[in-house]
Protein backbone atom coordinates (compact mmCIF):
# COMPACT_ATOMS: atom_id res chain seq x y z
CA UNK A 1 0.00 0.00 0.00
CA UNK A 2 1.00 3.61 -0.92
CA UNK A 3 1.61 6.47 1.59
CA UNK A 4 -0.49 7.45 3.77
CA UNK A 5 -2.63 10.99 3.15
CA UNK A 6 -2.11 13.54 4.80
CA UNK A 7 -6.14 14.66 5.46
CA UNK A 8 -6.49 10.78 6.79
CA UNK A 9 -4.49 11.59 9.97
CA UNK A 10 -5.84 15.26 9.96
CA UNK A 11 -9.46 13.85 9.79
CA UNK A 12 -8.62 10.70 12.18
CA UNK A 13 -7.29 14.11 14.39
CA UNK A 14 -10.43 16.26 13.89
CA UNK A 15 -13.04 13.09 14.47
CA UNK A 16 -11.27 12.40 17.88
CA UNK A 17 -11.34 15.92 18.76
CA UNK A 18 -15.07 16.22 18.05
CA UNK A 19 -15.89 13.26 19.78
CA UNK A 20 -13.72 14.28 22.83
CA UNK A 21 -14.91 17.84 23.75
CA UNK A 22 -18.54 18.03 22.07
CA UNK A 23 -19.59 14.23 22.48
CA UNK A 24 -18.54 13.46 25.77
CA UNK A 25 -19.12 16.40 27.45
CA UNK A 26 -22.38 17.08 25.91
CA UNK A 27 -23.61 13.55 26.99
CA UNK A 28 -22.47 13.96 30.06
CA UNK A 29 -24.41 17.38 30.56
CA UNK A 30 -27.83 15.43 29.56
CA UNK A 31 -26.42 12.75 32.19
CA UNK A 32 -26.41 9.96 29.67
CA UNK A 33 -23.38 8.24 31.18
CA UNK A 34 -23.56 5.39 28.81
CA UNK A 35 -23.40 8.06 25.55
CA UNK A 36 -20.38 9.75 27.05
CA UNK A 37 -18.61 6.30 27.30
CA UNK A 38 -19.22 5.56 24.18
CA UNK A 39 -18.29 8.54 22.91
CA UNK A 40 -14.52 8.31 24.57
CA UNK A 41 -14.23 5.15 23.30
CA UNK A 42 -14.84 6.72 19.93
CA UNK A 43 -12.71 9.97 20.44
CA UNK A 44 -9.62 7.06 21.79
CA UNK A 45 -10.38 5.16 19.12
CA UNK A 46 -9.78 7.57 16.55
CA UNK A 47 -6.81 9.05 18.42
CA UNK A 48 -4.61 5.56 17.74
CA UNK A 49 -6.38 5.45 14.54
CA UNK A 50 -4.47 8.75 13.69
CA UNK A 51 -0.99 8.00 15.59
CA UNK A 52 -1.55 4.31 13.56
CA UNK A 53 -1.44 6.77 10.14
CA UNK A 54 1.42 8.54 11.58
CA UNK A 55 3.82 5.77 12.25
CA UNK A 56 2.61 4.24 8.84
CA UNK A 57 3.72 7.52 7.18
CA UNK A 58 6.78 7.90 8.73
CA UNK A 59 8.15 4.36 8.10
CA UNK A 60 7.00 4.79 4.06
CA UNK A 61 8.96 7.79 4.10
CA UNK A 62 11.92 6.39 5.68
CA UNK A 63 11.56 3.32 3.52
CA UNK A 64 11.67 5.56 0.35
CA UNK A 65 15.01 8.18 1.26
CA UNK A 66 16.98 5.77 2.85
CA UNK A 67 19.58 4.70 0.24
CA UNK A 68 21.98 2.40 1.70
CA UNK A 69 25.54 4.50 1.44
CA UNK A 70 28.46 2.91 -0.34
CA UNK A 71 31.18 2.03 1.57
CA UNK A 72 34.26 4.27 2.58
CA UNK A 73 37.42 3.05 0.98
CA UNK A 74 40.65 2.54 2.98
CA UNK A 75 43.86 1.24 3.02
CA UNK A 76 44.76 -1.72 5.39
CA UNK A 77 48.10 -2.27 5.54
CA UNK A 78 49.46 -5.69 6.28
CA UNK A 79 52.07 -8.39 5.69
CA UNK A 80 52.63 -11.35 3.35
CA UNK A 81 52.35 -13.39 7.09
CA UNK A 82 49.31 -12.07 8.09
CA UNK A 83 47.73 -12.73 4.21
CA UNK A 84 48.53 -16.20 4.26
CA UNK A 85 46.91 -16.88 8.01
CA UNK A 86 44.04 -14.57 7.21
CA UNK A 87 40.15 -16.02 7.02
CA UNK A 88 39.90 -13.07 3.90
CA UNK A 89 42.57 -15.00 2.03
CA UNK A 90 40.59 -18.28 2.76
CA UNK A 91 37.08 -16.91 1.85
CA UNK A 92 38.84 -15.55 -1.22
CA UNK A 93 40.06 -19.11 -2.17
CA UNK A 94 36.74 -20.61 -1.35
CA UNK A 95 35.30 -18.04 -4.46
CA UNK A 96 37.77 -19.94 -6.63
CA UNK A 97 40.14 -16.94 -6.62
CA UNK A 98 43.93 -19.15 -5.99
CA UNK A 99 46.47 -16.99 -7.62
CA UNK A 100 47.29 -13.96 -5.61
CA UNK A 101 50.24 -11.56 -6.05
CA UNK A 102 51.21 -7.95 -4.81
CA UNK A 103 51.25 -5.45 -8.01
CA UNK A 104 52.79 -1.71 -7.95
CA UNK A 105 49.49 1.08 -8.18
CA UNK A 106 50.16 2.15 -11.23
CA UNK A 107 49.95 -1.52 -13.06
CA UNK A 108 46.93 -2.18 -11.08
CA UNK A 109 44.49 -0.89 -14.11
CA UNK A 110 46.79 -3.05 -16.65
CA UNK A 111 46.11 -5.92 -14.27
CA UNK A 112 42.24 -5.44 -14.08
CA UNK A 113 42.31 -5.60 -18.00
CA UNK A 114 44.11 -8.99 -17.83
CA UNK A 115 41.48 -10.32 -15.10
CA UNK A 116 42.80 -9.60 -11.88
CA UNK A 117 40.60 -8.21 -9.11
CA UNK A 118 41.87 -6.36 -6.32
CA UNK A 119 41.16 -7.90 -2.81
CA UNK A 120 39.24 -5.87 -0.45
CA UNK A 121 38.44 -6.45 3.27
CA UNK A 122 34.91 -5.46 3.83
CA UNK A 123 33.44 -4.36 7.03
CA UNK A 124 29.47 -4.24 7.65
CA UNK A 125 29.43 -2.78 11.15
CA UNK A 126 31.75 0.33 10.34
CA UNK A 127 30.58 0.59 6.76
CA UNK A 128 34.11 0.64 5.64
CA UNK A 129 36.11 -1.64 2.46
CA UNK A 130 39.47 -1.88 2.92
CA UNK A 131 42.34 -1.92 -0.06
CA UNK A 132 44.90 -5.02 0.96
CA UNK A 133 48.03 -3.07 1.10
CA UNK A 134 51.97 -4.05 2.25
CA UNK A 135 54.25 -1.22 3.38
CA UNK A 136 56.04 -0.56 0.16
CA UNK A 137 52.72 0.47 -1.02
CA UNK A 138 51.75 -2.34 -3.22
CA UNK A 139 48.08 -3.13 -3.68
CA UNK A 140 46.98 -7.37 -3.28
CA UNK A 141 45.10 -8.64 -6.15
CA UNK A 142 43.81 -12.28 -7.25
CA UNK A 143 42.86 -14.34 -10.41
CA UNK A 144 41.33 -17.41 -10.92
CA UNK A 145 43.82 -19.80 -12.56
CA UNK A 146 43.64 -20.38 -15.93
Amino acid sequence: MGAVKDWWIQASWWASGIFATGAVWYFLSTREYSFAIAAGVAALALAILAIALHIRKDAFQVAATSTPQPPSQEDKLVTSAWWDASDLRKEYVGRGLNHFHWSSAERVAEREQQGHEIVYLDTVETNIRYRIVNKSGQVLMARRDA
